[in-house]
Formats: structure tokens, C-alpha cells, sequence
């Protein structure tokens, strides 16, 4: 495995990081977004995405392997995220469901593949 693969996963973290550890108030609200349970759905895509680029970057990894990392880095980088968030800004909250749609949106991509494999 080169280590090059997995700058793109890498940088797509630190644009997570970036949104959900932001208040609130700096972030720009979209009208096409001001639908019920909204957020969740984002917070899946974001971590579809990085789950993507993780596969892609661990490529060279066996499949049970690649499934493991992405389980992980989502369980770590949503919990963080979400803890943070509860922690210390004042214009979020941490939430469990908000984890449950980062750790779902991220397994989403690998439940697809697998799927296709079959």
C-alpha cells in the first residue's frame, strides 16, 4: 500500500473536520437542504464520501481488512466529532443519531459493493 493513496481520504477528513467541528453560525445554510432530518442525510453523504476514498486508497488491502479500516475511522472521526461538538461550541450539539448516520453513511458504499461482488 502506498501512503500516496490515501491523501485524498486524508484531506476529505480534514473538510469533516472542518464542518462539523465548526459553530453553526459560520457554516452557509442552503435552501435545498431545509428539509426534515436534513443534517442526518448530510452527515451520511459526508462519510459516503470518505468512506469512498478510503476504500480507493486501501485498495491494495484485503476486502475484510478495507471493511475494518473504514468501520474504525468512522466510529473514530464521527465519536470525536460528535463529542466535540457536545463538548465545546455553543451552537452545536452532539447527538447519537448523528453518529449513527456518519458510521451508516460510511458502511453504505461497502454494503453496495458487496453487494455487487456477489
Amino acid at each position: 500500500m502506498r501512503i500516496l493513496n490515501l491523501v485524498p481520504a486524508a484531506a476529505w477528513t480534514a473538510v469533516i473536520l472542518f464542518l462539523l467541528l465548526s459553530e453553526s453560525s459560520g457554516l452557509p445554510k442552503f435552501w435545498w437542504l431545509d428539509f426534515p432530518f436534513s443534517d442526518k442525510v448530510v452527515h451520511a453523504v459526508i462519510f459516503a464520501v470518505g468512506s469512498i476514498l478510503l476504500v480507493h486508497g486501501l485498495r491494495s488491502l484485503q476486502w475484510k481488512m478495507t471493511v475494518l479500516a473504514v468501520a474504525c475511522w468512522a466510529l473514530v472521526v464521527g465519536s470525536a466529532t460528535e463529542y466535540y461538538q457536545h463538548c465545546c461550541l455553543k451552537t452545536r450539539t452532539g447527538e447519537w443519531p448523528d453518529l449513527l448516520a456518519d458510521v451508516a453513511g460510511a458502511l453504505l458504499p461497502l454494503i453496495v459493493r458487496s453487494i455487487q461482488k456477489a
